[in-house]
């Protein structure tokens, strides 16, 4: 059973959060270069059925659609902007790139 660790809007029903965190979400990876506004989001853990390990996962409704993403990277950076926005970010920016060592990594960007 996901747990979940944080969302907005705070006064979010049960049954708009089980359907923010239940079934098919988009990769963010795959929206990199778009724009986004969030209207919901949440922050939760999960198991990953392949694995068994506990994964952190944030998913966020924008435009109707469901993004999803266990980037530690966007994660990281959309949380910062979270906190600092008290929960609603307004538009964010998809960003993709390559790392040092070669691996593709997604972020946002606050614009």
């Amino acid at each position: 059973m996901a747990e979940i660790i944080t969302s907005y809007p705070a006064d979010m029903s049960a049954r708009d959060s089980y359907k923010l965190i239940k079934g098919s979400a988009k990769k963010v990876l795959d929206i990199a270069g778009s724009v986004i506004t969030p209207e919901a989001w949440a922050l939760y853990k999960d198991v990953d059925l392949k694995t068994g390990e506990e994964k952190t996962v944030l998913t966020i409704l924008a435009d109707g659609e469901k993004f999803g993403t266990i980037s530690s990277t966007f994660i990281r950076d959309f949380m910062d902007a979270a906190e600092f926005f008290k929960g609603a970010v307004g538009p964010i920016k998809i960003v993709s790139g390559e790392s040092k060592n070669g691996r593709e990594f997604v972020t946002c960007e606050v614009i």
